[in-house]
């Protein structure tokens, strides 16, 4: 505990004792400790006069800050609307499965914490899955099972390893100007070609009316646990509605462009071993 106070006492004199950079002072707190608890909230209050309730105030209005012990793997899930309708839902419920917790829940084991997240600034690239700080695009149900079985492995520190080099575009940077998304597309092109294949499920409204993202998850299932590297993306379309609302939900095979009809969680196996697979 004394340790402890030493590097907030530490980090407080920092910032020269101004409760003007109260938020600063909580961002350092936590960077070291991991979250806040009780007990640098009661010193950040003794050091700065601040009440108590002020920096609770605060660090309960910033999502970014956590008043409970966090995982040594921090994993964001972005959920915003671009997110979404690619498939965000599927790839939370497969986390929250595999690591049997919540979003806003740590492993028993301390190892991992599951955030849901809004808008992380990369839309053009959803889903966008945050690992440690590293942003990963176009994530697939298998590719996020493999990172996260490579943070569990890892004994090199907090950071997940990044020892295999793919073709996984990783953002560094918010997207932010027209000239940087133009980069971006660039690189991103060059290493997945635009007839990359895909399994495309209609998100329109009468599409996810029938369940179309059941099917998108189902699908996602059966292509992890075949292994394959196919993003399965709810609502990639770029052409608008299909067309077929009353025969939704609706499945496209690209770039083959074969298309099934009122599909069912059910038909996810008979699609990924049968079509993709079996090549029928």
């Amino acid at each position: 505990m004394d340790n402890q106070n030493t590097k907030i006492d530490s980090i407080i004199r920092q910032h020269r004792n101004d409760p003007a950079n109260l938020i600063m002072i909580l961002q350092d707190i936590q960077a070291e400790l991991n979250y806040l608890p009780s007990e640098a909230v009661k010193l950040v209050s003794e050091k700065l006069h601040l009440p108590q309730s002020q920096i609770y105030s605060v660090s309960t209005f910033y999502k970014s800050f956590s008043l409970e012990p966090r995982g040594k793997h921090k994993i964001d899930i972005c959920e915003g609307t671009a997110c979404h309708i690619r498939g965000a839902a599927v790839l939370m419920n497969q986390v929250s499965d595999e690591l049997g917790i919540a979003a806003g829940g740590t492993t028993n084991d301390g190892e991992y914490s599951l955030n849901s997240v809004h808008c992380v600034g990369a839309c053009a690239m959803g889903p966008v899955v945050v690992i440690d700080g590293t942003y990963h695009g176009s994530m697939t149900s298998s590719r996020l099972s493999r990172e996260i079985k490579k943070c569990s492995s890892s004994e090199t520190g907090s950071v997940c390893p990044d020892e295999e080099k793919d073709s996984t575009v990783i953002i560094t940077e918010r997207i932010d100007s027209l000239k940087k998304f133009k980069l971006l597309k660039e690189s991103i092109e060059k290493l997945k070609p635009i007839d990359e294949p895909k399994i495309l499920i209609c998100a329109g409204t009468g599409c996810l009316a029938k369940g179309s993202l059941k099917v998108a998850e189902a699908l996602s299932k059966e292509a992890a646990a075949a292994n394959l590297d196919i993003p399965v993306k709810a609502g990639v379309k770029t052409v608008g509605c299909q067309g077929f609302c009353e025969k939704g939900p609706l499945v496209i095979l690209f770039p083959e462009n074969t298309f099934y009809t009122g599909v069912t969680p059910e038909d996810a196996h008979a699609i990924i071993h049968e079509t993709v697979l079996g090549e029928k």
